[in-house]
């Protein structure tokens, strides 16, 4: 009898433990076999014939691949040592990567790239992808690669905590650890809803407190915390510049990066891995599908996945994904031991791990709409601002971007007056250097690429508004000094009583049919004009640092004998005289209304560039209260909105236009093949080369 109540016992105890809810396991990381003292072997095997081609293609175009990033420069410089195959690489995320790809379908660029994991369903479903199993294919682990050979893990990082030990006393171990009164203000990290670094932490901070891949909400309810708490720092740029100036005591970065900003910077910085959890973020590379140099690009990856390739992402800190291959002793010995990886969770598959981080971005977001409630201007700066009575401008007459509305809101909610000289960029800097001892104007607005002269001859004064963190890093100054308020894109406006069939990209204007149609300005004095020949360049694969393709481009429309000498303005385009007029989007859908004319306003569907305005306040303003009230008018809701009712597209992406406002736009579709120049120092050498070029081109 004793015996059968123990096996009933047993068995009722088999029972409860299966039916117990599990806890989320651990994945352990791929494990290298011990380090070797030895040198790598070479990076074969690649066929002949293939190396062959490669070194007759010559040359490997990639994105988001750049040298600073886990030791791809000495993989480039190793690669064309031994091949003769140049490289290029464009910076830029895995959602540029997309955007880009997909408007050079027909013109393609680029050969291989280097994307993040949680990238990989956009990139398959849109076809990007060339299959290619490279010669390590087999020593690769299945969960780290595409079965029909369209992409492979090369390396992953783990997220942790870098600090600064010489701001921070007693190091954070864990996720909770953050959550301490000691480290107020001290946390620095990007925003979950636009960053895999931020988003690969909501989901550590996830599995850390009880959570996972399958649910999300208590990373978010951690982010939150850290955010209600006062310790997550507002308004500082999570960069190297920031760690190395100690704006950002601890940072949450991948491990691979924090060991690179700290040999950047020689600081006492320590990489922690949070003992209670975290995820290793797998970065996956492939070749495009219509990769120009696709025998260099697959010696690329063949070279990637080599021994020699994987130990030379080691050296830059990531870790393989082969587990096969040994690192040497003095490679091995500068990365963290295994032990420190304790709690490390990979990604379960593509499908959950996708929705896991579309889920954290809809979850942050929701937080932010939620808990944000619209900032409150200090009545002292109102009070200030009214008893000041008036604010000058430069360049904003009642006519740009409906800064009529927003005079009349200044007048109407506080009792501003305004007055106004209009004037072109160059004259507005001309007219503020020249009055820096006397100034006259309060505020103005200039183009993104003229950002770098505002701060080289000290024309802005400092004020962040209290929108200042809706604003994307790339739109405003670290220190205050200018922010962009609005941005509008290059685009064709063609008037369909004179243009039967209505172009679509760049390529069809050089078309017979549009002979003497086509109007722009002169890149040479007018800032549109020169944006246009960029727009122009981004369609034929340059970008800000390569205009010629534009320039190349316009010259053979100039030789086509498409480009009429008229200037694209209201009264020209009303008595039908530019047929077609090359402009911005805003441009364009202000002479549609205002003319009630038969025009369609096209965004090149091969490419085009957005246009950032920047504002400021100017140093020793006579009204500086005014101005500071007007910019938190321009970056509120009302303000953006009242941007949109000029057709310009507001910064801000968190604000709801109003659905009537929202009609009288393009829909957004149209602008996918938008490239947002982010480098304001290479933009302004743009428009110099830009300008030298055309001169050469009209003589």
């Amino acid at each position: 009898m004793k015996k059968l109540v123990f096996v009933f016992l047993m068995v009722l105890a088999l029972l409860v433990a299966a039916c117990a809810t599990p806890t989320p396991e651990p994945t352990k990381p791929p494990v290298p076999p011990a380090s070797s003292s030895s040198a790598p072997a070479s990076s074969a095997p690649s066929n002949q014939a293939m190396l062959d081609a490669a070194k007759k293609e010559g040359q490997l175009i990639s994105y988001g691949m750049s040298d600073d990033w886990v030791n791809l420069g000495n993989i480039w410089a190793t690669i064309e040592k031994r091949y003769g195959v140049k490289h290029t690489d464009t910076d830029m995320t895995s959602a540029e990567q997309i955007t880009r790809l997909l408007a050079e379908k027909n013109a393609p660029v680029m050969d291989v790239a280097d994307i993040g994991y949680d990238f990989l369903g956009k990139l398959l479903e849109n076809n990007l992808a060339m299959p290619y199993k490279n010669a390590y294919w087999d020593k690769i682990p299945n969960e780290f690669k595409d079965p029909d050979g369209r992409w492979a893990v090369g390396y992953w990082g783990a997220i942790s905590f870098l600090v600064n030990t010489d701001l921070i006393k007693n190091s954070p171990q864990t996720w909770n650890d953050l959550l301490k009164p000691e480290y107020k203000d001290k946390v620095c990290s990007r925003d979950p809803a636009v960053s895999t670094y931020a988003t690969g932490s909501v989901l550590a901070a996830a599995y850390a407190n009880g959570g996972g891949e399958d649910n999300v909400k208590p990373g978010l309810d951690w982010f939150k915390q850290l955010r209600d708490s006062g310790n997550l720092r507002q308004g500082v740029v999570l960069n190297v510049a920031a760690v190395q100036k100690g704006e950002c005591p601890i940072s949450l970065v991948y491990d691979f990066d924090g060991f690179a900003k700290r040999d950047a910077t020689g600081l006492p910085l320590q990489i922690i891995i949070p003992k209670d959890g975290t995820v290793g973020m797998l970065f996956a590379q492939y070749i495009s599908a219509m990769a120009p140099h696709p025998n260099a690009a697959k010696l690329a990856l063949d070279f990637f996945y080599s021994d020699e390739g994987q130990i030379m992402f080691a050296q830059g800190y990531a870790h393989p994904s082969r587990k096969d291959v040994k690192l040497p002793d003095d490679v091995a010995k500068k990365m963290l031991p295994e032990s420190a990886y304790g709690k490390l969770y990979f990604p379960k598959s593509l499908p959950s791990f996708s929705k896991a981080v579309n889920d954290i971005v809809t979850g942050w977001n929701a937080i932010k709409g939620a808990t944000a409630p619209a900032p409150t201007i200090p009545q002292a700066l109102i009070d200030a601002a009214k008893k000041e009575g008036t604010i000058t401008s430069y360049g904003l007459p009642d006519t740009w971007v409906n800064y009529g509305g927003m005079w009349k809101l200044m007048e109407t909610k506080y009792g501003i007056k305004h007055k106004d000289t209009d004037m072109s960029s160059g004259e507005i800097i001309a007219a503020l250097k020249a009055e820096k001892n006397n100034p006259v104007a309060d505020v103005t607005d200039l183009g993104y690429n003229f950002a770098q002269t505002v701060l080289d001859n000290d024309l802005a004064q400092p004020y962040k508004n209290a929108y200042w963190n809706d604003i994307p890093d790339y739109a405003k100054d670290k220190d205050g000094k200018w922010a962009a308020a609005y941005w509008g894109a290059i685009a064709f406006t063609v008037n369909k009583d004179k243009i039967k069939n209505v172009p679509q990209k760049w390529d069809d204007l050089l078309k017979p049919e549009y002979k003497d149609t086509i109007c722009m300005k002169d890149p040479r004095s007018s800032a549109t004009a020169n944006m246009v020949v960029l727009a122009a360049a981004v369609a034929k694969g340059g970008d800000e640092k390569n205009v010629k393709p534009g320039l190349d481009f316009f010259k053979q429309l100039k030789a086509a004998g498409a480009l009429r000498p008229i200037t694209p303005s209201t009264s020209n385009i009303q008595k039908g005289e530019c047929p077609i007029s090359l402009a911005w989007d805003f441009d364009g859908l202000s002479w549609k209304r205002d003319l009630k004319m038969n025009l369609e306003v096209v965004i090149p569907q091969d490419g085009s560039v957005a246009g950032l305005y920047i504002q400021f306040i100017t140093k020793n303003a006579p009204h500086p209260n005014a101005a500071k009230l007007l910019t938190e008018l321009e970056f509120s809701d009302e303000g953006q909105i009242n941007y949109a009712n000029g057709f310009v597209h507001p910064i801000r992406s968190n604000v709801k236009l109003p659905d009537e406002v929202k009609k009288q736009m393009l829909p957004d579709e149209a602008y996918k093949a938008v490239k947002f120049p982010k480098d304001y120092v290479a933009l302004d050498a743009a428009a110099k080369a830009i300008s030298d070029g055309w001169a050469q081109l009209v003589q």
